[in-house]
């Protein structure tokens, strides 16, 4: 074949892989909420560039068939599909990050809160169980501040201080057991304040618990601790174990109060500090998260206890 139709095919493929990486870039910016994924519009984009890559070599096909004849036309199809089939498969570096880079996240769902502060629904009943019931605890204090993040938030929250509150050890019916399971039967997520006694928590928070079964299930339950230098962890830790027996979803992230009480009584010191505040701040955020998913699908389907 004359080295000038030779040339002329070789043109015509430059020019169709010229197009490709233009066209991939210019997919790859649609949004993914307009006209689909972006990273199928840029597969397609190659193969739309290819394609025109094609049609040139076809056209360089043609005018070489008129001047030279079958035979040597018959060799410059063959060089131009062998062209047609690398520009089918080879990809231009940068169009597979353009088809990624450029790929804009979809917007936000209307009704949708996406600030990093805000919260699944303020329309959530929310219980703060006090677990401690000896004189001159720090139970209400902690309750007391928990009660004020919320307030800021616009949650309105039950505080329930089991000091104020007769559970009989026999396990039998009694009216602030009745109240007890209504007020948590209501809430739609539960938050604990537990201090660490003897590697654990108190005898009398496990008696409020298990004087209820169904009012806990397919429920959400944050904890803040409050301790020696394990700041109450380990307290935590065996209440998980038993709100999972109770069909109940612990959230993993924990506010633990490390030695409060010296910090508490100075005036002079911010307490909790700013780090405690945002830690508490970040699980409130997580648990109405669950609290809201959790209500709907109950709301859906009863849970299969």
């Amino acid at each position: 074949m004359p080295l000038v139709q030779v040339l002329l095919v070789l043109r015509g493929a430059g020019l169709g892989l010229s197009l490709r990486p233009a066209m991939t870039a210019a997919y790859a910016s649609v949004r993914p909420g307009e006209l689909g994924d972006a990273t199928a519009l840029a597969n397609i984009a190659m193969r739309v560039g290819g394609a025109v890559g094609a049609a040139l070599c076809v056209i360089v096909l043609s005018r070489a068939l008129d001047a030279t004849g079958p035979s040597v036309g018959f060799a410059s199809a063959f060089l131009a599909l062998a062209l047609i089939c690398l520009l089918a498969r080879w990809q231009p570096h940068g169009c597979a990050a353009a088809s990624s880079d450029n790929t804009k996240p979809p917007p936000a769902s209307k009704g949708r809160q996406t600030d990093e502060t805000a919260t699944a629904s303020t329309d959530l009943h929310l219980a703060v169980i006090i677990g401690s019931v000896r004189g001159g605890r720090f139970g209400p204090r902690v309750g007391a501040r928990v009660q004020k993040c919320l307030a800021e938030s616009a949650i309105n929250a039950d505080i329930i201080d089991l000091a104020d509150l007769t559970f009989p050890p026999t396990m039998g019916e009694h009216l602030d057991v009745a109240s007890f399971a209504t007020r948590i039967s209501r809430a739609d997520a539960i938050l604990v304040v537990a201090p660490e006694y003897n590697h654990s928590y108190l005898g009398p928070l496990k008696t409020a618990i298990d004087a209820l079964r169904e009012q806990w299930q397919a429920k959400p339950v944050a904890f803040v601790s409050y301790g020696g230098m394990a700041g109450g962890l380990r307290a935590v830790e065996a209440l998980r174990a038993v709100f999972a027996e109770l069909h109940a979803v612990t959230i993993r992230n924990t506010v633990s109060l490390h030695n409060p009480w010296a910090p508490a009584a100075d005036p002079d010191i911010d307490y909790p500090d700013t780090a405690a505040t945002q830690a508490l701040a970040q699980m409130m955020r997580q648990l109405l998260w669950w609290a809201d998913a959790l209500r709907a699908a109950r709301q859906h389907v009863p849970y299969p206890a």
